[in-house]
């Protein structure tokens, strides 16, 4: 597998004894991977809001602060997760499956198969959507966002209203539509005014372009000179 700088698969790597994660840092480097280690799930969380990699190989882990199977909860359907261990209760087999793993590869496993797999999963993962409006980027599945030099990550609520108003720039959308295009509908239309102070609170491009169009809802109306572009 070869890629160039500009598409290099980022891949992060949590556990392992040390040397072992060496080397496999060290084989998927010579495949054309961009490696980050970590010894525990909750380290690589933290990086989170950062980067998010392609896929994520975790070693099987109860006893850290953020177990494996917790792990594979929250960010599973955010981005491939293939567990490898040589942990094999079956209980634990099933339930982190159904949580959300990718894979469940039982070692000994040789570098290849190892590979085979990220592959597969990668090659079945989604397509990240992300939206681009006046030098705002929001990665939609993931929730982080990018001005600049900034990074951020929203909260799902917050995520979804952004999405519909970059989606829809410079258009006036009425506090009951906005509910309802981000898929939120057990609240009052009331509550958006705080959800439009929490974004705004977030960086001063979003005070300055999330605006309240009286008498009709919200807008966000890009600064002049910025990226308008959906992807």
């Amino acid at each position: 597998m070869q890629s160039s700088p500009d598409c290099q698969p980022r891949l992060f790597l949590i556990g392992y004894p040390r040397g072992y994660r060496r080397e496999l840092v060290d084989a998927f480097a010579q495949e054309g991977y961009a490696v980050a280690e970590y010894e525990d799930p909750r380290l690589a969380a933290e990086a989170f809001g950062h980067t998010l990699p392609d896929a994520v190989v975790v070693q099987w882990n109860t006893a850290a602060p953020l177990g494996t199977l917790e792990f594979v909860e929250r960010y599973g359907g955010l981005l491939p997760v293939l567990v490898h261990t040589s942990h094999a209760v079956l209980i634990d087999i099933v339930r982190t499956l159904r949580a959300g793993a990718a894979d469940y590869i039982r070692q000994p496993c040789f570098f290849p198969e190892l590979l085979a797999r990220v592959e597969r999963a990668q090659a079945a993962a989604p397509r990240r959507e992300q939206i681009a409006v006046g030098g705002v980027v929001l990665d939609v599945g993931s929730r982080v966002v990018r001005i600049g030099e900034a990074r951020f990550q929203l909260t799902t609520r917050e995520a979804r209203i952004l999405a519909a108003l970059l989606r829809r720039p410079a258009r006036a959308i009425s506090r009951p539509t906005l509910l309802r295009t981000a898929g939120i509908s057990d609240v009052k239309p009331t509550i958006l005014e705080s959800y439009a102070k929490q974004l705004r609170q977030k960086h001063p491009l979003l005070r300055r372009s999330l605006r309240t169009v009286y008498g009709q809802g919200y807008a966000f109306f890009p600064e002049e000179g910025g990226i308008n572009a959906q992807g």
